[in-house]
């Protein structure tokens, strides 16, 4: 289902997924602060907004970045990230508020939606389901 719906309190959005969910399957939510927002990672839409060019190059300058910040904080931070794969390194930075090429999902319908509500912008957030 693609179809939008429009959420105006919690018990609204607890009874839509309800009746979008089925209790004996897992589902994956993603919330996210502006509603335009392709499923993107952080760091993807920076670059986008710095770079008005092709998306070969976009994908290029995306791969050089996330190589440059994982790289950086090993150096510069040896005692926490030395031993960590860059995976385990993106995921620490980007708990602490790092722009990273990872995209959160959780298997909680109220994550999805704290992080739809945390709203930096004046925009609508969204959940997927």
């Amino acid at each position: 289902m693609n179809t939008p719906i429009e959420i105006s309190s919690l018990t609204e959005y607890i009874t839509q997924i309800d009746e979008i969910t089925r209790p004996e399957t897992s589902y994956l939510y993603r919330g996210q602060e502006n509603e335009v927002w392709r499923v993107t990672s952080s760091a993807y839409r920076r670059l986008e907004k710095q770079v008005d060019a092709d998306p070969d190059l976009l994908d290029d300058l995306f791969v050089g970045y996330v190589k440059q910040i994982v790289d950086e904080v090993q150096l510069k931070y040896p005692s926490i990230y030395r031993d960590l794969f860059p995976l385990e390194c993106m995921a620490h930075l980007q708990h602490n508020k790092v722009s990273t090429g990872l995209i959160d999902f959780t298997f909680s319908p109220l994550v999805a939606l704290w992080f739809a509500c945390d709203n930096r912008e004046d925009a609508n957030g969204k959940v997927l389901v």
